[in-house]
């Protein structure tokens, strides 16, 4: 597994990465599946990461926000994405 501090400091966005400032609400469930229905459809091998808690800008900068709210447990992300995607997309939330 490639280390995650080294995705939030030096790697940009691309297939396998994404960088979000906030916790996806409930009210953005949508938002929530189509970014795992993104990544799980990328073309690549690689794993693939969601970092919350990172503003990432065009240029490379990024703010490191952290979680302020509290932190959504698991089980929430798994029964959404078993609830609305076929075939079984491995998934795994933690801090």
């Amino acid at each position: 597994m490639r280390e995650l501090s080294d995705l939030i400091q030096y790697e940009n966005e691309n297939t396998a990465l994404d960088f979000k400032s906030i916790q996806y609400r409930k009210e953005q469930n949508e938002s929530f599946l189509k970014d795992i229905m993104s990544l799980a459809n990328a073309n690549t091998k690689e794993e693939k990461f969601i970092i919350i808690g990172v503003k990432h800008y065009p240029d490379g900068k990024r703010d490191f926000l952290g979680i302020r709210e509290g932190f959504v447990d698991d089980a929430v992300y798994q029964q959404l994405i078993e609830s609305n995607i076929e075939p079984s997309i491995g998934f795994k939330y933690y801090s």
